[in-house]
């Protein structure tokens, strides 16, 4: 509305508020941004400052764009992008095994997934060589003659240094 009145022969306030049929106070809140201007008032204001049919078009088509708010987003109206999309669900039908695979993690979750597969690997390295101990502790203490033992409670016991332990792969 600024430019189009600059554009006017006599600018002042009083002479385009009377021109276009308001009261001064009213065009100077359209003028500041203090008030929405309607259709009927911003046609009366470029008639009044004798703007050509083009800049009344542009400044009614300004009115639409504000009432109406942006246009809806559209993520890729790019036909190349629907194209390979189109492509990716047509691999994806034809080979299945393609859906089922984990999805790429960022840089954190990677390193998040490394941390926690070491702290599994350093515990399995110490069940390792407990076992291992284990085991050479039994080929040390395990001789001829050591049997089951008979405990206090008069039960079938195992004694100190007979065990048993299973490997597992």
């Amino acid at each position: 509305m600024n430019r189009i009145r600059a554009t006017a022969t006599d600018a002042r306030l009083r002479v385009l508020a009377r021109k276009a049929g308001l009261s001064s106070s009213t065009l100077h809140r359209l003028l500041t941004n203090q008030q929405m201007p309607t259709a009927t008032q911003l046609t009366a204001f470029a008639a009044a400052c004798d703007a050509g049919e083009s800049a009344t078009a542009a400044l009614l088509a300004g009115h639409r764009r504000v009432l109406n708010g942006p246009p809806p987003w559209t993520p890729y109206p790019c036909a190349y992008f629907e194209l390979a999309e189109e492509r990716r669900e047509r691999d994806e039908a034809a080979r299945p095994w393609l859906a089922e695979r984990e999805p790429e993690l960022d840089w954190y979750d990677q390193q998040l997934r490394d941390e926690e597969e070491a702290r599994f690997q350093r515990w399995a390295d110490e069940r390792e060589a407990l076992l291992d101990e284990l085991l050479d502790h039994q080929a040390r203490h395990t001789g001829a003659g050591a049997g089951t033992a008979e405990a206090s409670d008069g039960k079938e016991g195992v004694s100190a240094g007979q065990f048993r332990v299973i490997r597992r792969p």
